[in-house]
């Protein structure tokens, strides 16, 4: 058996136990090919059917009340596209080191890259606000 035969049972038991209690909140979106990372999240927002969608990559992990300040900041302005801080988790001891809110970039040669803001949103001093 090779490994993603192996993840497929456990993911369809996982979808199913969240079915039971929350019946589509979850769905899932099968290649038959394999596809780019961005062919692969547009084609899961394309099968989308909820008033917010949430790409989240497999690395990512949420807490509770995640998405509370995010969907607020959607309410007000329908026109954003959101993207949360996310913190950086050492793999030897798992613990946190906050990043820096910065935007992000690539550079010519298209390494990734992140700009700071306008030291005007630095002087809020509140991490909530959106910054263009």
């Amino acid at each position: 058996m090779n490994v993603q035969e192996d993840l497929m049972e456990n993911l369809d038991e996982y979808i199913s136990s969240i079915h039971k209690e929350h019946p589509g909140l979850v769905k899932k979106v099968q290649h038959s090919q394999q596809l780019g990372l961005t062919q692969a999240r547009l084609s899961g927002w394309k099968a989308a059917v909820g008033d917010v969608v949430a790409i989240l990559d497999a690395h990512i992990e949420v807490h509770v009340q995640w998405a509370e300040p995010l969907l607020a900041r959607i309410k007000e302005d329908r026109t954003l596209i959101l993207t949360p801080m996310f913190d950086r988790v050492n793999f030897d001891d798992l613990t946190l080191t906050p990043n820096i809110p910065a935007a992000h970039g690539f550079d010519w040669a298209l390494w990734c890259l992140y700009e700071a803001f306008r030291p005007e949103w630095y002087n809020l001093k509140d991490q909530s606000q959106p910054v263009k």
